[in-house]
């Protein structure tokens, strides 16, 4: 992911540097056919994506929706980012359309982690299926929803969807679901859940262990011998 940023920024700056003087930074026109237009490639498509986002949010929106449901992975999280800066519920009901399928997983994907930005409470049920859809659900698609679902934390329907979640067998589902409950360390029921994890060995990729995780949340909780 860091280097399809590195990708987008690039593209992003390319295109700034038409009218540095000016607020907007390229036209509404000649941003939106960038987005659209498959001859661009990924990159500068994305950007431009940031650039609709950041000055025509209203009129931008429409495209930027029908982009995210491309198969192409660099602009579904060009995309995405945009949106999730935008933070308008209006994207909503298109995204849980892209996250309900059929849609490639990379579009998936980026719906998921668009909706973690939004706090839309409208996505609670569509996240908790993903989330409990073991064995139908690829495991990283399960970890965005989760990740998505601590938005949603005091939300009942996502609280009891995070709780029934966190023995899941996938260390990086198991970790977004604890990492999600240590927004509500304070209330009895799942510091006991959290304690249950305090010897956790389960470490996702570039993540902590979910152990050290627990121990950092409880206050350097170590579990009696």
């Amino acid at each position: 992911m860091r280097r399809q940023r590195r990708a987008v920024d690039a593209a992003e700056r390319k295109l700034a540097r038409k009218d540095m003087e000016t607020r907007c930074i390229a036209s509404y026109e000649e941003a939106r056919a960038a987005r659209v237009d498959q001859e661009h490639d990924s990159a500068r498509r994305a950007a431009a994506a940031h650039i609709l986002a950041v000055n025509w949010p209203d009129r931008g929106l429409p495209a930027l929706l029908g982009a995210i449901r491309e198969n192409d992975e660099l602009l579904a999280w060009g995309v995405a980012h945009a949106l999730a800066a935008l933070r308008s519920a209006k994207a909503t009901r298109e995204l849980l359309s892209v996250v309900r399928g059929p849609a490639a997983q990379a579009s998936r994907k980026a719906a998921i982690y668009t909706l973690g930005f939004l706090g839309d409470r409208r996505a609670v049920s569509a996240l908790a299926r993903i989330l409990s859809g073991v064995g139908r659900e690829d495991d990283e698609l399960r970890d965005l929803a989760a990740d998505a679902l601590a938005s949603l934390i005091r939300d009942r329907r996502a609280f009891r969807a995070l709780m029934a979640a966190h023995e899941d067998a996938s260390d990086g589902v198991r970790f977004a679901v604890i990492n999600a409950l240590t927004l509500r360390a304070e209330e009895p029921r799942v510091r006991g859940v959290l304690q249950q994890h305090a010897g956790d060995a389960g470490r996702p990729f570039g993540r902590p262990s979910i152990a050290e995780l627990v121990r950092a949340a409880l206050g350097g909780f170590e579990p009696q011998a």
